[in-house]
């Protein structure tokens, strides 16, 4: 049972989202709560996602492109509650995913709350495969906070503090920044719901194909470890 009204603001980027946004934001509509709010920050879209995402009511506001980190901390700065959740254009929430992060904010000691990722995909073994992988990065990410304390969380299923995210820098332009962002926040209370769920496309793994796009995850994680990452700092300038 909820104690008290935990208000939210949702922050999902996009830059030509228009085959994927409906879906994500058909469902967020179905569980917002009145003062809750969805924030959309589109980098210059020339299709119909700046339109649609207004037909649900969602707050648009524009940015160049410059990464999806920026873009995520663009829609913090701009937010009115004091919890924030994130997604992707191409993340579908579980119906109940709202009602998980406001449950988890219930204890007021927490800082984060850290959602588990599946994916759809045309291939049933494709599928089986994805969500294997998701399931133990999940496993991987808890065990992870456990042993160091540092809050590893996917940053298109999860929810913070405002306060707390401003505090620790946001995000950042680099690949990655899920990994990028638990460096600068060791220490902050997070805890892990595997019934927090979103469903993602395999876009990513249909572009690159599976073992190179995890390849380059792997290679950027070591790069942020060794300070090595590469971080575009003109993209600030849109956000202070």
């Amino acid at each position: 049972m909820v104690k008290y009204l935990i208000k939210i603001s949702i922050i999902i980027p996009t830059l030509n989202e228009e085959k994927y946004i409906t879906k994500t934001l058909d469902s967020l509509k179905k569980q917002v709560l009145k003062d809750d709010e969805i924030i959309v920050i589109d980098s210059y879209s020339n299709d119909n996602t700046v339109k649609l995402a207004k037909k649900f009511g969602a707050k648009v506001y524009l940015t160049p492109r410059c990464g999806i980190g920026p873009a995520k901390t663009l829609g913090a700065i701009k937010s009115c509650n004091e919890y924030l959740a994130f997604l992707d254009a191409d993340g579908i929430p579980d119906e109940i995913w709202l009602k998980r992060i406001r449950t988890c904010f219930n204890d007021s000691n927490i800082d984060s709350v850290g959602g588990v990722d599946l994916y759809g995909s045309d291939s049933l073994i494709l599928m089986i495969l994805y969500n294997i992988y998701s399931l133990l990065v999940f496993i991987t990410g808890l065990l992870y906070y456990k042993m160091m304390g540092y809050p590893w969380m996917p940053w298109n299923n999860c929810a913070i503090k405002k306060q707390t995210f401003l505090e620790r820098g946001g995000l950042r332009n680099v690949v990655c920044e899920d990994y990028d962002f638990a460096q600068r926040a060791k220490g902050i209370k997070t805890i892990y719901d595997i019934k927090m769920k979103v469903i993602l496309s395999d876009r990513r793994f249909r572009n690159e194909g599976f073992l190179k796009t995890l390849w380059i995850w792997v290679k950027s994680d070591y790069a942020i470890l060794r300070n090595r990452n590469k971080i575009e700092s003109t993209c600030y300038e849109i956000i202070r």
